[in-house]
């Protein structure tokens, strides 16, 4: 794995839009491509299992700088090619047919992988004849995609089989010979994932996600849906955890949603994502690897998405395949990121097949409450100015706000609405790392009660600090008295507690400043007598 890549860096090709990726290498081809997938031999040797408009293809990429095709496989000329593996053998299913086809529909295209090296690659098509309501014969002939589970059942949805709901193959007994133990035609499906008892299905045409039990192939159970945005759900896929799910809408403009799933009957969006730097690209499929949302997103490219916080998704890598710039479907078709390297591979329909790395780094998570100090109340719609980055967002109706950044971030954070004062504060964001801000607003024109102790003033240098000793000072400080600091964090915890000692000839004392970055209020006390509190920032060193 290459590390430490750069984090914005232009290739030698003028590619303009790349963010912790680097391309590894390349493979033209003579024709468009569509779906790709992976598969590694049992040496190690790594090969892309790429979908053409003609065929299906084999390259080898154990040396990603040099993709070498091996095989090819001709078949029905079609646009739409999905690819999957069980084992040691490759599934492949097409579309529509052109009108130029040299043949009729294959079915599912069975290919032995572990003849990858022979002159001739040994494969199948496999056309069962199935019974539409137990009379009706259907020749499978085409499927639009297809997906098989860790127990090695195959699903095949978009069939030419009654509306293009789900098909379910058992593959264990011979995976050349799959056996039929399952059909739910309640909708047309175009894509899926099944882990466990659950199979997660997207109705592209009905616009919706759904949950199906699959406990009992035979029978499966609609447990559960939820509309998506521009209900054109094209794809769907769950965290590693199952508490989520990821979809796509393949539209212009649209989103990459984040669902909490975890209670079926209130399904809940948890956040959205779209390139920050093609909004108007339209996303394809979504994967999750590690806890990345990895994207082929057309004329965007590949869009990798830290999703360690689904509620708070961060773009944290990018590399743009594609020259095209447009809200159309072209460009980078798939993304396949399951490779032991890591290496991601791309099939971008007019460019090839790319091999990409991806420096595997966190974003930085800010998230912030805002208060009515006085009577605790949600602000909402508060306006949050990083006056740095001189980006704005603004609180929920709970008054809740939250922020990603791709890398750490020191930045000075305005908050304000209209009928309040306005408070800033020195932010230190780290990668990989959460913050979180409890914001309190006064009103506006409020003028806190006068005491009779105002407390005296102290200083500290430096001031920010960012390693080793730091000084307190304050005028006539006598070293025969007790004199104790306390440092509390944003939230307002005690984080430092210490008695100071210094020389009696100085103004000043010290103390070893080991605190993390961020910002702090520090008190000194004096026997019975307090510093009014006093900001101290910490900034990485």
């Amino acid at each position: 794995m290459i590390g430490a890549l750069l984090l914005l860096t232009f290739s030698l090709l003028g590619q303009d839009h790349v963010l912790h990726t680097q391309k590894l290498g390349h493979l033209a081809y003579s024709q468009e491509l569509n779906d790709i997938w992976g598969w590694t031999d049992t040496n190690g040797r790594e090969f892309a299992l790429v979908g053409t408009v003609t065929g299906f293809s084999v390259a080898e990429v154990t040396d990603p700088t040099q993709p070498v095709e091996r095989h090819f496989i001709p078949g029905a000329t079609s646009i739409w090619r999905d690819i999957k593996t069980f084992g040691n053998y490759a599934y492949v299913v097409h579309d529509v047919i052109g009108a130029s086809s040299p043949m009729t529909g294959e079915g599912i295209l069975i290919v032995d992988l572990t003849t990858v090296d022979s002159s001739e690659i040994v494969y199948t098509r496999f056309q069962p004849t199935i019974f539409q309501h137990d009379t009706i014969p259907v020749e499978l002939q085409r499927a639009h995609n297809l997906y098989i589970d860790e127990v090695g059942r195959l699903f095949l949805f978009g069939s030419n089989y009654g509306i293009g709901g789900v098909l379910i193959f058992d593959l264990n007994n011979d995976p050349a010979q799959p056996e039929l133990i399952g059909v739910w035609d309640d909708y047309y499906v175009h894509d899926g994932y099944s882990r466990g008892d659950t199979l997660w299905i997207a109705a592209i045409h009905n616009g919706f996600f759904a949950a199906l039990d699959v406990s009992r192939p035979e029978a499966p159970l609609f447990m559960a849906q939820r509309h998506t945005p521009a209900f054109l759900t094209h794809n769907i896929w769950p965290s590693d955890d199952g508490k989520y799910v990821f979809t796509t809408d393949e539209t212009s403009g649209a989103r990459v949603m984040a669902y909490d799933v975890q209670n079926l009957s209130n399904i809940r969006v948890a956040d959205r994502i779209r390139p920050s730097y093609q909004p108007n690209a339209v996303p394809h499929n979504v994967h999750v690897y590690r806890d990345y949302l990895i994207t082929s997103y057309y004329t965007a490219g590949l869009h990798i998405t830290d999703a360690s916080i689904p509620e708070n998704l961060i773009e944290i890598g990018y590399y743009d395949t594609s020259p095209l710039s447009s809200g159309k479907t072209e460009g980078a078709w798939g993304a396949y990121p399951f490779l032991p390297s890591e290496n991601i591979l791309v099939t971008d329909i007019e460019e090839g097949l790319f091999v990409i790395a991806f420096d595997f780094v966190r974003g930085a998570h800010f998230f912030a409450s805002t208060e009515d100090s006085l009577t605790g109340d949600a602000i909402n719609n508060a306006h949050y100015i990083w006056k740095g980055l001189e980006t704005t967002g603004y609180a929920d109706i709970a008054g809740k706000y939250k922020y990603g950044h791709p890398t750490d971030l020191l930045d000075t954070l305005v908050v304000w609405k209209q009928g309040f004062q306005s408070r800033e504060y020195i932010v230190s964001l780290q990668a990989g790392q959460r913050t979180d801000l409890a914001v309190r607003l006064l009103p506006e024109g409020y003028i806190p009660p006068k005491t009779d102790f105002e407390g005296f003033e102290i200083r500290f240098s430096p001031n920010p600090a960012s390693g080793g000793e730091i000084r307190v000072y304050r005028d006539n400080l006598l070293v025969k008295d007790k004199v104790e600091l306390f440092v509390y964090d944003i939230m307002g915890q005690l984080v430092l507690n210490t008695v100071l000692k210094g020389p009696q000839e100085e103004p000043f004392m010290t103390f070893p400043m080991d605190l993390s970055s961020g910002t702090y209020t520090a008190i000194l006390r004096i026997d019975q007598q307090k510093s009014r509190p006093t900001k101290l920032i910490v900034i990485p060193n």
